[in-house]
């Protein structure tokens, strides 16, 4: 008797978990590439498979999100880096390294970030 593609069902999500794309899957079992994307479809209606992503619109990442809402001022979203290398001497940049470090942080934008938000928000 023919095996049906009914019988390579776990077959098919189980390589599919491991990802295997559909065509390395139709060369381990004998089934079309259109009969293994039945499989799993199914699977995935079944809940044998995750979804696939929706579609739509992609979430703009934050920095994206800030950028665009600096330029809606008239202002660029910046880097740290270069600003505190063009405005800032070797001694004030030692002071502020070892308080940013004495107060816990990581890296300097951290620490510049908090600066500014207690600004902003204690004015």
């Amino acid at each position: 008797m023919k095996p049906r593609p009914a019988d390579y069902y776990h077959t098919v999500v189980n390589l599919r978990r491991d990802g295997l794309s559909y065509t390395e899957i139709t060369d381990a079992v004998p089934l079309t590439k259109k009969q293994v994307h039945e499989l799993a479809r199914r699977a995935r209606d079944r809940g044998d498979l995750p979804p696939y992503p929706k579609k739509g619109r992609r979430v703009a990442s934050p920095r994206v999100r800030y950028a665009s809402l600096a330029r809606q001022y008239n202002m660029r979203f910046g880097h740290l880096g270069e600003c505190l290398i063009a405005a800032v001497d070797e001694e004030t940049m030692r002071r502020i390294a070892m308080r940013a470090s004495g107060e816990g942080y990581e890296t300097l934008a951290e620490y510049a970030a908090d600066l500014l938000a207690d600004q902003v928000l204690n004015d």
